[in-house]
């Protein structure tokens, strides 16, 4: 279960789809013939778009309960390389979480506010007036000290024993630290999987939150 402060100074509870997924299998374990299918589609009238289903199905092949998710390839950064990933992980947080399987005070997963909470974000930079050339750019000394917080690593859907550390800066992104030297490239693929994407400018991979 993650927190997550909202700007009003209010608390709000998700859980992440690691979380519901770890109890379904702790309840049906795969050789119960409990099963979770995914369809992923790409609707040939919308370009960028990417569909998912998702299915919890009983060793009967009775649908117990569904979800659906839609991404659109260039809406964040996030979406730039890994849309189809984010797609099929917010489809089966909603089919877990209809078929009983969240505890958290939302439909929506952990991965799905945050994502949608950047876009947000993104919106209203846009929406801003573009500054003018005499703007002065910060000096990296007028930039306040970042404070940093290790927390629990699963809670973001990264196995305990990958030697990396999870951190939240006080800029609200969830950073990897790697504990030793390359492990966050030997497990890039999980740490997609996971939601985080590689910043190239500051060679990191992140995660942002509200």
């Amino acid at each position: 279960m993650i927190q997550i402060r909202k700007k009003d100074g209010s608390v709000k509870l998700y859980e992440t789809v690691a979380e519901r997924l770890k109890k379904f299998r702790e309840k049906f374990p795969i050789e119960t013939g409990w099963k979770i299918i995914t369809e992923i589609t790409f609707p040939s009238d919308r370009e960028k778009v990417v569909f998912c289903i998702a299915k919890i199905i009983s060793p009967l092949n009775d649908i117990i309960s569904t979800g659906h998710a839609e991404e659109i390839r260039d809406s964040s950064l996030i979406n730039q390389t890994s849309a189809v990933e984010n797609c099929e992980t917010s489809a089966i947080g909603r089919a877990l979480f209809s078929a009983g399987f969240g505890g958290g005070e939302f439909f929506c997963s952990a991965e799905e506010i945050a994502l949608a909470e950047k876009k947000q974000a993104d919106l209203k930079t846009q929406e801003k007036p573009s500054e003018t050339s005499n703007t002065k750019e910060p000096k990296p000394s007028d930039q306040p000290n970042q404070q940093t917080k290790i927390v629990n690593k699963k809670d973001f859907g990264i196995p305990a024993d990958v030697e990396v550390d999870v951190v939240i800066k006080d800029d609200n992104k969830v950073v990897i630290i790697e504990k030793v030297k390359g492990s966050s490239y030997k497990h890039r693929g999980l740490i997609k999987n996971a939601g985080f994407h590689f910043d190239g400018k500051t060679k990191e991979w992140i995660k942002e939150i509200a």
